[in-house]
């Protein structure tokens, strides 16, 4: 499996804390999605970071460097069980038990 740990542009909003939040899980056009810098870009000029923002959610671009053709057909669903339950709110406050991570749940 990739390491996903960087496979990923992500955007945690300064809204999500105490609540479950939504997950945004978004594929980026291919000349968008080779880099983090390439995908926040994108997130940023398509507007899906300000809806995260508006949200509370927390907003996933893949990065795939070598194109969408190479990556895995299950790298979303693989992407989503390996990090559900290790997004940090910005504060570090959450609901309790969570030790300061988001409850996400996928959108």
């Amino acid at each position: 499996m990739t390491d996903l740990s960087k496979s990923a542009y992500t955007y945690v909003s300064t809204k999500a804390a105490f609540d479950p939040v939504r997950t945004i899980y978004i594929c980026a056009p291919g000349r968008s999605a080779g880099s983090q810098a390439e995908a926040e870009q994108f997130a940023v000029d398509s507007g899906w970071k300000r809806i995260a923002e508006d949200e509370g959610a927390v907003l996933v671009l893949p990065v795939v460097p070598d194109g969408w053709d190479s990556a895995p057909e299950d790298l979303l669903i693989e992407y989503y069980k390996a990090t559900r339950n290790d997004f940090s709110t910005r504060s570090g406050q959450a609901i309790w038990g969570r030790r300061g991570t988001l409850w996400c749940w996928e959108t």
